[in-house]
């Protein structure tokens, strides 16, 4: 319920009021007798009547109670939301560093295949007797093979 729910509630209040007003100025025609039973239907009626509205009120307070309690609910829910879709952006971040690093790994043995082939070749060659010195500069590596 909202404060228009509000309104239209006292709006209907009022209204209960001015018809028992009314029923009020009849009383004064009728005898003492029939005015006393109206006046006890009419207090009762009004009784019922502020009783029905003080019911409302109470539902009223509790709805907004309760729209208070989903507000912050849904205030952490978006919070958390937040907070994990940081933290996916972090690993998307890493992943694509990793990819990167991986391309660049794979790069990299593809270019020393050949040369890891030349000199397991050139090794194979020197065991076998055919060279006494081998020398190769690979990676800032020098490799010198002697025969013995």
């Amino acid at each position: 319920m909202c404060a228009q729910d509000i309104h239209i509630i006292r709006n209907m209040f009022c209204f209960a009021l001015r018809c028992l007003f009314s029923l009020l100025n009849i009383i004064f025609i009728l005898s003492h007798s029939e005015q006393e039973q109206a006046r006890s239907t009419l207090l009762n009626a009004l009784q019922v009547e502020r009783n029905n509205v003080d019911e409302l009120e109470n539902s009223l307070a509790m709805v907004q109670q309760n729209n208070s309690a989903i507000a912050e609910m849904v205030a952490s829910r978006d919070s958390l939301i937040d907070e994990l879709n940081d933290r996916v952006a972090v690993f998307e971040e890493d992943k694509v560093v990793l990819k990167a690093a991986l391309r660049q790994l794979q790069k990299e043995m593809k270019d020393e295949a050949p040369k890891t082939k030349k000199l397991m070749k050139e090794l194979k060659a020197a065991n076998s007797g055919k060279f006494f010195v081998f020398v190769s500069w690979s990676s800032n590596t020098c490799i010198v093979l002697y025969e013995l």
